[in-house]
């Protein structure tokens, strides 16, 4: 029994890290292509990790679009870089510093560098990071 759930263990960390390498590798193509982006067409989700794609890094600002299915939460945690994020789709949490928001489609929510934040979906949900450069 024990060496079974080993084998499953091994199993879903590969199939995780395929995932990753795979969201990974779309994420530098589409950086590399960036001209005009429809965001509903490149939105992704995983069960088994939290999705983050690099859409534009310049000098200026990055631009990241974040998936997460409900559950998939970022805990709060400092960023050294502030941070406007824009709901896409979905409900959920954002916490900035001390303060909970409620975030749903449309919403714009600011997190100053050196801020705690922190994102907790209700139910599948989508959103974009526009972050100073790091």
């Amino acid at each position: 029994m024990l060496e079974e759930y080993r084998e499953l263990s091994t199993n879903e960390t590969k199939w995780v890290e395929d995932e990753l390498k795979e969201l990974k590798n779309k994420s530098q193509d589409m950086g590399s292509k960036m001209e005009h982006i429809v965001l509903q067409d490149i939105v992704e989700y995983s069960r088994a990790v939290r999705v983050k794609k690099d859409i534009l890094v310049t000098d200026w600002f990055n631009v990241v679009l974040i998936c997460l299915e409900e559950g998939q939460e970022i805990p709060p945690h400092p960023e050294p870089y502030a941070v406007l994020f824009h709901i896409i789709d979905g409900k959920g949490t954002i916490t900035v510093g001390s303060k909970r928001y409620d975030a749903m489609p449309g919403h714009i929510i600011f997190v100053p560098e050196d801020s705690i934040r922190g994102i907790a979906p209700r139910t599948r949900m989508s959103l974009l990071g526009i972050q100073q450069p790091h």
